[in-house]
């Protein structure tokens, strides 16, 4: 065995036994020190696989050949003696990461899809896992975290490789369960290719990434072709208060469990919001958890039918539902004194009327919302948003949110912000939360949406410091709340 960059163990394997594999043919004895698809990460004696479209550009594979790389493409688009041809090569990848790594098969691996409540669900089911006193991973947005694990990624789900290294770690630190968020991107790319799911929970599918998918019905069974990853016993867990999840379980030869507010295998009764907590009834077992929203309830719901459906007791989930933690940016109340401030990853239409309608349902005070819509992403979207923001809030501050390669003042302009009398607009983040710092009296909500936990902003290719809740605490640490 050879320990490779990061620490992750490769076979010992030399370029030409490896890359014989996949029935290509290469004279060279250097031991293969790593695999990636990013000429970034290259390092001497790796093997460079340009499968991505950025990837076969001419100066990413100049750039690890210049590292000392070896280089694998479909097409070579230069005469080197260390590039070497190999058609259908997603296919091939996925042998070759099979011949480094291996697959991981000890432990139970959970996905967990939908358009809304995906980093919550996969979080709940993880602390409920731990609290079992199971070795867990998590792979969710932004990041991978377990037992003296962690890393950050750049998007909801890693790439092949980024799997296959991950799945080793769990593989060496005797991981028992990895529960997994799972995009419609990853699914369209077929990034989970290697893996095989026990459960695979939906949380809800309405509309998101429709520059990507183009239409709702393309995006929705892009989702259900999760299903395909999962194991012959695997289990379909989904919301069945959506009617379009019906086409998903009809399509199945898995067994499916369903949970929701109407007809349902394990149905949602009683329930009751507050500001500090939410309580509802499953099959007549009392629920609390010190958590916000209906969508909390969803949530939770989904994470103890998976929990139910691996045979642990009502009795012991009810102390264990007790302790969850809300998830950092997901409905998350940064800030408790004469006003409240919450923060949530809303960035769909669904999910940002859902966080703002409970926040009318329970401020004593006005609903102050901050709003914006990303760049270069679903451009329909934007009037909508804004109309939700200006329904269901008193004042509706409409702002950046990771802008891309558009300009602020377009996408603003997209939304649509003079229909509305309680709007105003202030094209930096930073002064629309200043505002409605500045604004609040006492028993208001502020409901600052859409970038969640999210450290930076991306702005023509460049990342920037920007974090609401650190914002929020400089400007209440300035007196914020003494402007009047």
């Amino acid at each position: 065995m050879k320990v490779g960059r990061l620490g992750f163990i490769l076979e010992t394997i030399t370029f030409t036994d490896l890359l014989a594999k996949v029935g290509v043919s290469c004279k060279d004895s250097r031991i293969v020190r790593g695999i990636s698809d990013d000429s970034r990460e290259v390092e001497q004696d790796m093997l460079f696989v340009a499968i991505k479209a950025t990837a076969m550009k001419k100066e990413h594979i100049l750039e690890a050949l210049t590292k000392g790389a070896v280089v694998l493409c479909e097409k070579q688009p230069f005469a080197d003696a260390n590039i070497y041809e190999a058609a259908s090569l997603k296919q091939k990848l996925i042998l070759l990461l099979d011949t480094l790594y291996g697959r991981y098969e000890a432990c139970q691996c959970i996905a967990v899809s939908g358009t809304n409540g995906k980093t919550s669900v996969a979080s709940y089911i993880a602390q409920l896992l731990y609290m079992q006193k199971a070795r867990v991973m998590v792979i969710g947005t932004g990041f991978v975290k377990g037992e003296t694990i962690s890393f950050e990624t750049s998007n909801t789900t890693p790439g092949l490789i980024a799997l296959a290294k991950y799945f080793d770690i769990a593989r060496q630190k005797q991981i028992t369960h990895i529960v997994m968020e799972v995009s419609s991107h990853a699914i369209a790319q077929e990034r989970i290719a290697r893996i095989r799911f026990d459960a695979a929970v939906f949380t809800n599918i309405t509309a998101d990434h429709l520059d990507y998918h183009i239409t709702k019905t393309h995006y929705r069974f892009t989702k259900f072709k999760l299903a395909n990853y999962l194991k012959k016993s695997g289990v379909i867990i989904y919301n069945a208060d959506y009617e379009y999840m019906l086409p998903l379980v009809h399509m199945q030869s898995h067994r499916c469990v369903s949970y929701g507010l109407g007809a349902a295998h394990i149905p949602i009764e009683h329930v009751v919001l507050s500001e500090s907590d939410i309580r509802f009834s499953l099959q007549g077992y009392k629920i609390r958890a010190y958590l916000l929203g209906l969508m909390n309830v969803y949530n939770v719901a989904a994470a103890l039918t998976f929990m139910r459906i691996n045979d642990v007791e009502y009795e012991r989930l009810q102390e264990d539902v007790e302790k969850l933690r809300a998830v950092k940016g997901r409905l998350e109340v940064v800030y408790q004194g004469k006003f409240q401030v919450w923060i949530d990853y809303a960035h769909t239409a669904a999910a940002l009327k859902e966080v703002l309608s409970f926040a009318k349902q329970v401020a004593k005070g006005r609903v102050i919302s901050i709003v914006g819509c990303g760049g270069n992403r679903d451009v329909k979207k934007r009037p909508i948003m804004a109309e939700i923001a200006a329904k269901y809030s008193d004042v509706a501050i409409y702002t950046s949110d990771n802008p891309r390669f558009e300009r602020v003042c377009d996408i603003l302009k997209d939304m649509h912000a003079e229909r509305f009398l309680n709007a105003c607009v202030f094209e930096h983040r930073y002064y629309a939360i200043k505002h409605a710092v500045k604004i609040a009296q006492n028993s208001d909500i502020i409901v600052i949406t859409g970038k969640g936990s999210e450290a930076f902003t991306s702005i023509y290719g460049k990342q920037y410091p920007c974090n609401d809740a650190t914002w929020v605490k400089k400007l209440l640490d300035q007196g914020g709340e003494t402007w009047k």
